[in-house]
């Protein structure tokens, strides 16, 4: 007995023989979708979306429907904490690592964009590949990616010069959203906003004082910080002094 507004897929399992694969289509096709009233309707699909693999090529998880009707059971995740999720996050082969060039590129793509778009949000600078990452699993389909595909999408972000390895086993990546010379300039509009041309500070009060509140250098992590600072003190527009302590690094702007 179908519940209120449950949608079944008509047969569409592509692992059950060849001929039901929808490798390679050009332009959209159709599904039919029956409803709990029995009224049949069309939904097109992503032709971006059938190139996965017959093993992971399920109707009901690769087809992205853009026409189709809500189902109150239906376990989706759409944000995580405040940040909203694209909608491929909810479907199972993107959790699986592509064999097929052309579709892991695509892939590979759309997870770089939100990892970048999540730590830049939730301001996080270092990802543990063996850690629990919220964006490497979606409990809401019973998926998670593994360390092969961890390691692939993270060492992509790498090639484009957003991430470094902290380490040579590839056990820990440093996100850098900005990249070292944009956090650079982003240090020097901070400075000339606040009229901080001839101050001196503490590399804490940068990163966490009252001034920086509500811009992107607020919280930044501090190796990023000091990175940016030594980039910006080989161009003569500040110099970074030593403390008694750690906290007590300091800087003297001269922009």
């Amino acid at each position: 007995m179908l519940k209120n507004k449950q949608l079944l897929p008509l047969a569409y399992r592509f692992n059950q023989r060849p001929s039901h694969r929808l490798l390679g289509l050009k332009e959209s096709a159709l599904t039919r979708y029956n409803t709990s009233s029995g009224v049949t309707r069309e939904s097109r699909i992503n032709p971006a979306l059938c190139n996965f693999e017959p093993s992971n090529a399920i109707c009901d998880c690769s087809l992205k429907a853009i026409d189709y009707e809500v189902n109150s059971e239906c376990k989706t995740m759409q944000t995580l904490g405040d940040h909203k999720l694209p909608h491929f996050f909810n479907y199972p082969p993107y959790f699986t690592l592509q064999p097929v060039r052309e579709t892991r590129e695509k892939q590979i793509q759309l997870w770089k964009e939100l990892i970048l778009d999540y730590c830049r949000t939730q301001k996080i600078f270092i990802i543990g590949l063996e850690e629990d990452f919220p964006l490497f699993s979606n409990p809401a389909i019973e998926r998670s990616l593994n360390h092969e595909a961890r390691e692939a999408f993270l060492s992509a972000i790498v090639l484009d010069g957003r991430a470094e390895w902290m380490d040579k086993s590839h056990r820990q990546c440093l996100i850098l959203w900005h990249r070292i010379k944009d956090w650079a300039d982003l240090i020097i509009r901070f400075v000339k906003e606040n009229g901080l041309e001839d101050s001196v500070m503490t590399i804490e009060e940068i990163r966490s004082g009252i001034e920086s509140r509500g811009t992107d250098i607020h919280g930044m992590d501090r190796t990023v910080l000091v990175r940016a600072l030594k980039l910006l003190e080989n161009k003569g527009k500040l110099a970074i002094f030593k403390g008694t302590s750690t906290d007590d690094e300091g800087v003297k702007f001269s922009v």
